[in-house]
């Protein structure tokens, strides 16, 4: 039997594992709702324009733009492939309290485009290594695993479990072999599946990230203490290149629908390349192929790279993938060959090109600085400018990226996207601000301006956001509340959940209290209230208000609420302007 059928089997089993780990600890770890990217199931977006939602509770800006259309492979089985942004781009939770830049990847900071990757996150805190395993999903977001009874650091998560959130099951068939792995050699084949067990990924391309520590590898090996306490920059290195990646995603139990996924380092390639794509192949012929580059200094082909321990080269953080290539509509139903040497005479493909610079990003933190406008961190590839294929009746279309001022200067004011011109002429610009929390500070989106032209004199429009937390700060997990004042003048208010620091006494970290009153709870982040007004401050009007209440598992022993599986167990909605009418609905959870 196959190593991938032996899994696939594993995996139409996974569903008597649930029932197990319905029973265990969840992690001791809790979100940090203030960092997270991507579409978080708790968390409310302000939806805009080509593909743009800022999530209102900690004002991330997230963009999802597509990258051609979206091939149906099976029954359950699609895939499309799409440029997701983040702009949570500064790791504010270091052991020295210093901000360092992470989320890089090779389409640029902040900017992502994978098929999934699983890796064991390991930092220093208080001197020591904490650690967690995620499933990260193409839009950033991290689906964390949980472990039996132990710490992350020396112990694998449950086979067969799902992710805390429900949405993913994990690490199945192979995950004994995880066990004792020291970090060399061929790595463990893992596995996850979709929560409803029709998607299968198999994760069978390991990046490995090396540190200061005796062995020099980051600590994969849980078969004991973990001792590794990896520096701030090789953590976050590790955050955004290491760990397993999607090689093939295939309907359970139809194993001839697939998606094939290859890498560079597959066909002898410097290992430096190793976390860049280099095609994806399906089950019915389809090929989409990525050319890459690095950035090198002028009139040298050697490649920029990270400042970290010498001597290894999977540290040049300067890969990019510069273009992308995949099958096009055409009349006919033939499949072509897009590898096939020498290609077709009337291959038809549409073709995307992505073009960066690779610049200096200033410090968040300035405290020292004789210059905090010239404070530089790190140099880093930022995208600059998609261009999108040819059209029948126009030129090729472009998209393009700001990240400050204008002409730009060096190094980068904090390395976030503060305007994107569209294909279609107009402009976007965004304002950013920051906002301290119980934990530590982030950066966060406080305006945004919507112009139909480029020219940065023309009219615009502008939504405001103001967080509880923007002025003076919060005492509480997150910000408890946030006003919305869109480009007519009306407000939107939105009340959220947040606890505050811990009572005497130190919480436990392998089996953590969510429901004593303290920092962190349940239900931290959670919209409890929305209002939706007609005009803005006091002379405002209330239109109308959604409530909503939550359930989540509860621990088995104390029947209090655990953070695993949050979900809405109650929405109501009062129309103030027709009476005071109530409608409420009852969803279905798990």
């Amino acid at each position: 039997m196959s190593p991938l059928h032996a899994s696939r089997a594993a995996l139409k089993s996974l569903a008597c594992s649930f029932v197990l780990a319905m029973f265990l600890s969840p992690s001791s770890w809790a979100v940090d709702e203030n960092e997270t990217v991507g579409f978080q199931s708790g968390h409310l977006l302000d939806s805009g324009t080509f593909g743009e939602n800022i999530d209102v509770l900690n004002g991330g800006l997230n963009l999802s733009l597509p990258l051609g259309p979206r091939y149906k492979v099976g029954q359950y089985l699609s895939y499309q492939l799409v440029l997701s942004y983040g702009s949570k781009i500064w790791d504010h939770t270091t052991e020295n309290h210093i901000d360092k830049v992470y989320r890089r990847s090779p389409f640029g900071l902040g900017f992502g485009l994978h098929f999934g990757r699983i890796y064991k996150d390991v930092e220093t805190v208080g001197g020591s290594s904490v650690c967690r395993w995620v499933f990260v999903t193409p839009d950033g977001n991290e689906h964390e695993f949980p472990v039996q009874n132990g710490d992350p650091c020396t112990t694998v998560p449950i086979p067969g479990a799902t992710t805390t959130d429900t949405q993913y099951f994990g690490m199945g068939y192979y995950l004994n072999s995880l066990v004792g792995w020291n970090g060399t050699g061929t790595a463990p084949l893992l596995t996850v599946s979709t929560a409803d067990e029709q998607i299968a990924y198999y994760l069978d391309h390991f990046v490995q990230t090396y540190t200061y520590s005796p062995s020099g590898l980051l600590p994969i090996n849980t078969g004991g203490t973990s001792t590794v306490t990896p520096s701030n920059e090789e953590t976050n290195y590790n955050r955004d290149f290491g760990g397993w990646y999607v090689t093939r995603i295939e309907e359970v139990h139809h194993s001839n629908h697939y998606l094939e996924v290859r890498y560079q380092d597959q066909d002898g390639t410097p290992a430096y390349y190793r976390h860049l794509i280099r095609s994806a192949h399906d089950s019915l012929g389809r090929t989409i192929l990525f050319a890459n580059e690095c950035a090198a200094p002028d009139g040298t082909s050697a490649c920029y790279g990270i400042p970290l321990p010498a001597g290894e080269e999977n540290r040049h953080g300067s890969a990019r993938i510069k273009q992308i290539t995949m099958p096009a509509f055409k009349a006919s139903e033939a499949v072509e060959d897009g590898e096939a040497q020498p290609p077709p005479p009337d291959l038809h493909t549409a073709t995307f090109d992505f073009t960066y610079e690779y610049v200096p990003v200033n410090n968040v933190d300035t405290n020292g600085c004789g210059n905090p406008t010239d404070c530089p961190q790190i140099d880093v590839n930022v995208l600059t400018a998609i261009q999108y294929p040819a059209t029948m009746t126009s030129p090729r279309p472009t998209m393009s990226f700001e990240y400050g001022e204008v002409p730009r200067v060096k190094p980068l004011a904090n390395g976030e996207v503060h305007r994107r011109i569209l294909p279609t002429g107009g402009a976007i610009s965004y304002a950013y601000g920051s906002y301290s929390y119980l934990s530590g500070d982030t950066r966060q989106v406080v305006q945004k301006s919507i112009s139909a032209s480029s020219d940065v004199n023309a009219p615009f429009v502008s939504t405001s956001y103001r967080r509880q937390a923007y002025e003076g700060g919060t005492i509480y997990t997150n910000p408890k509340y946030v006003t919305v004042t869109d480009g007519s003048g009306n407000d939107t208010e939105y009340y959220y959940r947040g606890s505050y620091e811990q009572g005497a006494g130190t919480p436990s970290q392998s089996n953590p209290d969510y429901e004593d009153g303290f920092a962190p709870e349940w239900d931290d982040g959670v919209n409890e209230r929305v209002e939706y007004y007609e005009g803005t401050g006091g002379t405002r009007r209330l239109v109308r208000a959604v409530t909503r209440s939550y359930e989540s598992d509860r621990d088995t022993t104390t029947s209090k609420h655990t953070a695993r599986n949050l979900r809405v167990a109650r929405e109501s909605t009062v129309f103030h302007d027709d009476g005071d009418g109530a409608a409420g609905r009852c969803p279905v959870g798990r």
